[in-house]
């Protein structure tokens, strides 16, 4: 990215791991941060533009700290796909903190016609994993972590 280039406000992008896949995620809030990793491990499973937004499950998990918080909520989510067969779209959150994470998470009902399987994501790691708040440069929070993923 070059010195005139600016980086988008919140997003996540691949990052390459021996026999795994991880994402960069960054985001102005804690709770952007969540909701953009929870879009990246989302875009990693079906393409999101073949998702329908149509029903809406909520998700309240525990931790004992931001780290285990945001796995707990991504796996949260991978449970959602691979057991009950929901498809997420969208997320919602109201808290993400030390102690949890309490949100909502919008898609549909996998539809083998319409949902291609891209990645098959055995689970979410601990991987140095670490939530870090910064500021930009005009004195803006700024949200990071890297997320690694066993597939």
């Amino acid at each position: 990215m070059g010195p005139l280039e600016r980086e988008p406000v919140a997003g996540f992008e691949p990052v390459e791991h021996t026999a795994d896949v991880g994402l960069r995620i960054w985001a102005p809030t804690r709770e952007g941060l969540f909701e953009r990793a929870a879009a990246g491990m989302a875009s990693l499973l079906v393409d999101p533009a073949s998702v329908e937004p149509v029903e809406e499950r909520e998700v309240a998990v525990g931790a004992a700290d931001v780290e285990e918080a945001l796995v707990s909520w991504l796996q949260e989510i991978l449970y959602l796909y691979e057991v009950q067969r929901f498809v997420p779209a969208r997320f919602r959150l109201e808290r993400a903190d030390a102690g949890g994470v309490h949100g909502w998470v919008v898609g549909e009902r996998f539809d083998p016609s319409r949902h291609e399987t891209r990645a098959d994501i055995k689970a979410v790691t601990y991987h140095d994993l670490r939530i870090e708040r910064s500021e930009t440069e005009d004195g803006r929070e700024r949200w990071r972590t890297t997320v690694i993923f066993d597939i």
